[in-house]
């Protein structure tokens, strides 16, 4: 079992072992029904967001145009322009390095990776 605050920052290669990216951000799909009245069905990681950039981060200013100060969403999208998404399917994990850091192996190379469309431009 991994935590999602490990994936996130932890840099992806591709089937070549070149660098693709860093992991900036997750998508999760809720399945089933929930275990109980007021509970919510359960989270299943679906993809990993691949950001260029090492120290950008998603943090919702870019998915909404109406959302914080205008500077800072444009700073934010521009800053994640040709962000990848990688199917959890197509991920393979592992440590490496004398500290045994965490990898992410893409299976499928970076030009067979979708854009994500649902950040804006």
């Amino acid at each position: 079992m991994i935590r999602i605050g490990e994936l996130i920052g932890t840099e992806v290669r591709g089937p070549d072992g070149g660098r693709l990216g860093v992991v900036v951000d997750v998508r999760m799909t809720c399945i089933g029904p929930a275990s109980r009245p007021g509970a919510m069905a359960t989270p299943v990681l679906t993809a990993l967001i691949v950001g260029v950039r090492e120290h950008v981060r998603l943090w919702g200013y870019e998915r909404h145009q109406h959302i914080g100060p205008w500077v800072i969403r444009f700073i934010v999208r521009r800053l994640n322009r040709g962000a990848h998404s990688l199917a959890w399917d197509d991920v393979a994990l592992g440590y490496e390095g004398p500290d045994g850091h965490l990898i992410v192996h893409s299976r499928l190379p970076k030009d067979a990776l979708p854009l994500v469309r649902d950040l804006p431009r």
